[in-house]
């Protein structure tokens, strides 16, 4: 019994302690009006698969699927314990935050040092757009954190030549893989780094490897089976497909420099990472290129290789780069302790001037201050930030729930003109929600967002497809009003007046505010 106290009060050192506060206050704040963010278009997919597997609708979940299924398993799981809601859905990705922060801790203190541990945790922490995402029901979150543990737990490995950290590696692997698709990327950095750490036993760790992806595989591949079965050869015709999307991009630069933009500036206002940080972290990697040590060699591997990599894929949005964030924290506390050290030690040492020991106290307060500035400056991007996204209020689940009282069997709702904030997938979860027992169908017209992607608007279409799907409300946000969809002149009023030419279409209600109103719409053949 001593013996397992003494173990824990070693393994309970100050900087432990340490972190134990920053995480309590890490995740105080991310969870602080967790769910005045009004949905986006990327987590209803979670919503709804969590829903559907919480009811065993294995089906309905395979015939939408678009993700790997781990995030909405664990999203069933927390519904499961605290019931459906957009609050328990985004306390995934709230838990998965958290994790990447105390595993880039663990790392850090096991590769470098326990300040510089602390210090990139604290980094990685107030970063805005990981804080963003890990307010959000989407995979992201999640993904960095696998992505980070497959790697550490691989790096371990080839320092020790332990090969249970090999197996949990090729378990993080497989579990990453389940989370999203683009954590294949790890491979290609775990083989260039093999060659970092000498000839000597460099046949041997190439022979082991393979077992770390037969792991990975052996873990994915009763998903692989399903989605098979489920769609056949078209399986990986979908697979290519997403990889090719070429979403608008936000920035007009060239594609092989974008992301180092995105990274610290993707649009108005919004910096995943803030400017102090990045530019530590920047100046963090040349540091490690200088010093070239095995652990420098493998997170400058990780940077580039996961930069090429998302660079290379069609689809460019700053938040798919994240699995490199937390190399940036580490770089950017390693070049703080570095820099710390080599100051201490000229105001320390005996030999040094009066003049020369001031200096040196001057330049450690300095650095010490522009990173205290730095986190602070994070913090205030990410408040800035969470106000911004908080402008967007639309009464969704007002609207679904007065839908919800006046549905009769097999009559559908349709919403018109989607966009990010209401769109017919976040409509389902919520209509859904409302009566588990009553799932009438939700569609869409046009069928694409149309704040992102040019679609037109026909209303003989329209009321051809309301018919066949026996339509009785159409939803129509109010989007500014007279604010012009993606790269067309139509307006949410220009809709309106189509729909009131028509004569089949009467406006019932409006709920919420301007401009931020939902408008109810209802459908008669007379």
């Amino acid at each position: 019994m001593q013996q397992h106290w003494r173990r824990l009060r070693s393994m309970l050192n100050k900087w432990r302690m340490l972190l134990l506060v920053f995480l309590v206050i890490y995740v105080s704040f991310l969870l602080l009006n967790l769910d005045s963010i009004a949905v986006q278009w990327d987590e209803a997919s979670h919503l709804n698969g969590g829903f559907l597997l919480l009811h065993g609708q294995l089906s309905s979940y395979m015939s939408t699927v678009f993700y790997p299924p781990l995030n909405d398993l664990i999203t069933a799981g927390y519904f499961a314990i605290a019931g459906p809601s957009v609050f328990v859905a985004r306390l995934v990705s709230v838990t998965f935050a958290a994790l990447s922060v105390l595993a880039v801790f663990e790392f850090t203190r096991h590769s470098y040092s326990a300040p510089t541990a602390f210090i990139s945790a604290i980094l990685i922490g107030t970063m805005p757009g990981l804080i963003w995402l890990g307010r959000l029901a989407m995979v992201d979150s999640i993904l960095v954190f696998f992505y980070s543990v497959t790697l550490m737990l691989f790096f371990i490995w080839l320092q020790k030549h332990e090969n249970k950290y090999l197996l949990l590696s090729g378990v993080m692997l497989g579990l990453g893989f389940l989370a999203k698709y683009p954590i294949v990327a790890v491979a290609i950095i775990m083989l260039v780094s093999i060659f970092f750490f000498g000839k000597s036993d460099l046949k041997k760790r190439l022979l082991k490897f393979p077992f770390l992806i037969l792991t990975a595989v052996l873990i994915a591949l009763p998903w692989l089976v399903l989605l098979y079965q489920t769609y056949s050869t078209d399986m990986l015709n979908q697979w290519f497909y997403v990889m090719d999307i070429r979403f608008p991009q936000s920035l007009n630069v060239p594609i092989p420099i974008y992301y180092l933009i995105a990274m610290v500036w993707p649009y108005g206002t919004v910096h995943p990472v803030s400017f102090v940080v990045y530019g530590l972290g920047l100046t963090g990697l040349g540091l490690l290129a200088w010093r070239r040590r095995p652990e420098d060699k493998f997170l400058l591997t990780w940077f580039f290789a996961t930069y090429v990599f998302f660079t290379l894929i069609g689809q460019v949005q700053w938040r798919y780069i994240a699995p490199i964030f937390p190399v940036l924290a580490i770089s950017a506390g390693s070049l703080v302790t570095f820099l710390f050290d080599k100051t201490r030690n000229a105001w320390k040492n005996p030999q040094s001037s009066l003049k020369r020991s001031h200096l040196a106290k001057f330049a450690a307060a300095g650095l010490i201050a522009l990173t205290v500035f730095g986190v602070a400056y994070s913090y205030i991007d990410t408040y800035n930030w969470v106000k911004t996204s908080n402008a967007w209020d639309p009464p969704v689940k007002q609207t679904t729930d007065y839908v919800a009282t006046k549905l009769n069997g097999n009559e559908s709702v349709v919403v018109l003109c989607p966009v990010n904030v209401v769109n017919g997938d976040i409509i389902r979860f919520y209509l859904y929600s409302a009566n588990p027992n009553q799932q009438p169908l939700i569609w869409q017209y046009p069928n694409t967002d149309m704040d992102t992607h040019y679609a037109s608007f026909n209303t003989d279409e329209l009321i051809d497809l309301c018919r066949v799907n026996s339509a009785k409300y159409l939803l129509l946000y109010e989007y500014g009003e007279t604010y012009p969809y993606y790269n067309t002149a139509l307006t949410m009023s220009e809709v309106n007046r189509l729909l009131m030419n028509t004569q089949n279409f009467t406006l019932q209600t409006s709920l919420g505010n301007y401009p931020q109103k939902i408008f109810v719409y209802t459908f008669s053949t007379d």
